[in-house]
C-alpha cells in the first residue's frame, strides 16, 4: 500500500511487554509514515546516566525517579511533535494520541527475539523475561495503579507471534489511515501519570 499522505499531525502510542517488537515496528512505521519515533527506554537512559542497564533495573527497583524521569521524558518528547511514533512499554497509558496499539506475545516468542538481540540462550531469555514482566508490572502498578495486562482500550491489539516485524507495521499504518483515527483523543490516564510523576520527582505543577 503507498502511503503519500504524509501524516504530519498523526499521534500513535504504541506498547507491549519486553520482546513484542515495540522498538523494531515503531522504527518501520516511523519511515513508513514519516513520522518521528520516540522510543525512549531505560537503556537509552542508562547509556545517558554512564550507568549498566542491568544496574539501573535493579536501582529502579528501590528508588521510582528513574521510572519517574523516564515517563517525563517520554510523555514531554510526544508532546511538543505535532505527529509522532512513541513506543514504551507504557505509551498508551502515557499521553493523547490518534491510534492506540498494543503488541501481544507468547512468552517463548518474545524469549526469543531477546535471546537473539542478547546474545543469551533461550532458556536464560525466558527466565529473564519472566523475571522482567513481573517485575515491570509491580513497579507500574506501585507507581501508577497501572495494571499492564488490562489493555482492553486500545484501539488495534496484533498477536505477534507469526508475523513478521514489517506485517505488523503495515496492518498499523493501514488502520492509522482510517478517518475515525484523524484527531487526537484524551488519554484518561495521562493526566493522572502527570500528577503522580510532579508528586514524585518534586516538581511543582503551574
Amino acid at each position: 500500500m503507498d502511503y503519500t499522505f504524509r501524516c504530519k499531525k498523526l499521534k500513535i502510542a504504541i506498547s507491549g511487554l519486553s520482546g513484542s517488537g515495540n522498538t523494531t515496528v515503531s522504527e518501520l512505521i516511523g519511515k513508513k509514515l514519516h513520522l518521528r519515533v520516540i522510543n525512549y527506554t531505560l537503556r537509552n537512559m542508562a547509556k545517558e546516566l554512564e550507568m549498566d542497564f542491568e544496574g539501573i533495573h535493579e536501582k529502579r527497583k528501590d528508588d521510582p525517579a528513574f521510572d519517574y524521569m523516564l515517563d517525563k521524558n517520554q510523555q514531554e518528547m510526544f508532546e511538543r511533535e505535532k505527529g509522532a511514533i512513541l513506543g514504551s512499554r507504557l505509551a498508551i497509558w502515557l499521553a493523547d494520541a490518534n491510534l492506540y496499539v498494543w503488541l501481544d506475545g507468547e512468552l517463548k516468542t518474545r524469549a526469543k527475539r531477546i535471546a537473539k538481540r542478547e546474545g543469551i540462550t533461550l532458556k536464560e531469555a525466558i527466565a529473564k523475561t519472566k523475571i522482567r514482566d513481573l517485575e515491570n508490572a509491580a513497579q507500574y502498578r506501585r507507581l501508577y495503579g497501572i495494571d499492564v495486562n488490562k489493555h482492553g482500550f486500545a484501539d488495534l491489539k496484533i498477536d505477534t507471534d507469526n508475523l513478521s516485524a514489517q506485517e505488523v507495521m503495515e496492518k498499523i499504518a493501514s488502520v492509522a489511515q482510517k478517518p475515525s483515527y484523524k484527531k487526537v483523543r484524551k488519554n484518561k490516564y495521562a493526566e493522572e501519570m502527570k500528577v503522580r510523576i510532579s508528586r514524585g520527582l518534586g516538581i511543582a505543577r503551574c
